[in-house]
């Protein structure tokens, strides 16, 4: 492996000299301009900017200035340590018998990875400083990097220098000073997240190839689940004014529902589901001796190890973590004959035709979620009760998690669903 490190890092070193990139000494020291600086009075850099990332363009055009986290590194390094350094202990229950299948990968071709490369939006660089326009420049056919990803899934593990990164905090809402009101975004080099990028399709694949995934799960998609989810839910909320009946809705929260999955919960999840094991030791290597450094007003954060939950930004993120929750989502909707649940990723919604069966699947969601260490936020989370009855509109009907009163939606509140 040292010998594969080294020739890896000899790569990156020659495409680093080839596009003469190295940092400012200052570009390490803060969060940087996550604006970009664009001039968005000037047509030329407006265009500009969106050829090289149309998503980072639209986001400028549409949205106001990012605002950045006001709250002191040392305070940001312990917030995040103990998140991420805390190994959860998820309740023991026997796995099923895995079925038999085919393996999630073999190898790699050069059309495959010259595919997923071609697919990459220009977002950030990691700390290599190379971004997947020198890749499509310096390699076009891939042959160099799909050799190298190649020899990964022989070996089973990555290179030591793809497991470092740096992460950026994206303001979600709330409060500036608390520092759950931001989502930490990992930044890894591009060539780690090719390669996660590949691992991401061929997983997502074969999940689809062997309906591993409940039907109500829509997060990270090749299809758009946001569209086919809102009509459902808006569906069943219409149903109570055309039958004249009562309708129960609960859109749950999850606490930091991406950084507290345990790495142990993955990987049984990958287990049960009849991954071989070849891609389950490469998905716990990938993981084994992962740092992140978090950048703050005042310069980066020491080290912090990545003991639990999947970095956000990273390709397979998504992936795994629906497949780590796929059996929650399964447990609630069981034998039921309607639809009882609505899954993106992190983002729950239970639907019932009465308020004893939604407290019932409120209780079944929080027990099952809470085997895996993940919690839901009574105070992020809401209830509707929608009477198609005289006089139609919301009722003020109570629902507990954990014994907390759910805020519930009066007529002309809402609740912001998948940005929407």
């Amino acid at each position: 492996m040292l010998i594969f490190n080294d020739i890896t890092q000899g790569v990156v070193q020659a495409v680093q000299d080839h596009f003469r990139l190295s940092a400012p000494p200052s570009s390490n020291n803060s969060t940087g301009n996550r604006s970009g600086g664009l001039d968005l009075a000037n047509p030329q850099k407006v265009q500009s900017c969106y050829r090289w990332n149309r998503r980072k363009c639209v986001r400028a055009l549409t949205q106001p200035s990012s605002a950045r986290c006001p709250v002191k590194l040392e305070e940001t390094f312990n917030y995040f340590k103990g998140i991420w350094e805390t190994v959860g202990s998820p309740a023991e229950r026997p796995l099923p018998e895995p079925p038999t299948r085919p393996p999630v990968v073999e190898i790699l071709s050069k059309d495959f990875v010259a595919d997923c490369l071609r697919s990459c939006e220009n977002s950030s660089p990691g700390e290599d400083l190379i971004s997947y326009r020198h890749w499509r420049e310096i390699d076009p056919s891939c042959t160099i990097l799909t050799k190298i990803f190649n020899i990964c899934l022989q070996v089973a593990d990555i290179p030591t220098s793809w497991k470092s990164s740096r992460t950026i905090l994206i303001h979600k809402k709330g409060e500036l000073d608390r520092l759950d009101n931001w989502r930490p975004i990992s930044l890894s080099n591009t060539i780690y997240k090719l390669f996660t990028k590949c691992m991401a399709r061929k997983l997502s694949d074969w999940c689809e190839m062997n309906e591993v995934l409940s039907s109500a799960q829509k997060g990270f998609s090749p299809f758009d689940g946001v569209l086919e989810h809102n009509f459902l839910l808006s569906q069943h909320l219409e149903s109570a004014r055309r039958a004249k009946s009562d309708k129960f809705t609960a859109w749950l929260d999850i606490s930091n529902a991406f950084g507290s999955v345990p790495k142990q919960v993955i990987l049984d999840s990958l287990m049960a589901c009849g991954v071989d094991v070849d891609f389950i030791t490469l998905i716990s290597n990938i993981y084994e001796g992962s740092t992140t450094r978090v950048l703050t007003e005042e310069g980066p954060t020491p080290p912090i190890k990545i003991l639990s939950g999947v970095k956000q930004g990273c390709p397979l993120s998504g992936i795994l973590f629906n497949l780590a929750i796929d059996k929650v989502l399964q447990k609630i909707q069981e034998n039921r004959e309607h639809r009882a649940v609505l899954a993106f990723a992190d983002d729950i919604v239970l639907m019932s035709d009465s308020a004893a069966e939604l407290q019932e699947l409120l209780l079944t969601t929080s027990d099952e979620l809470r085997a895996l260490c993940l919690h839901l936020n009574p105070r992020k989370c809401a209830t509707l009760h929608l009477s198609g009855r005289v006089p139609t509109g919301s009722r003020n009907s109570t629902f507990l998690l954990d014994g907390v009163p759910v805020s519930a939606l009066e007529d002309g509140e809402e609740y912001q669903y998948l940005s929407l």
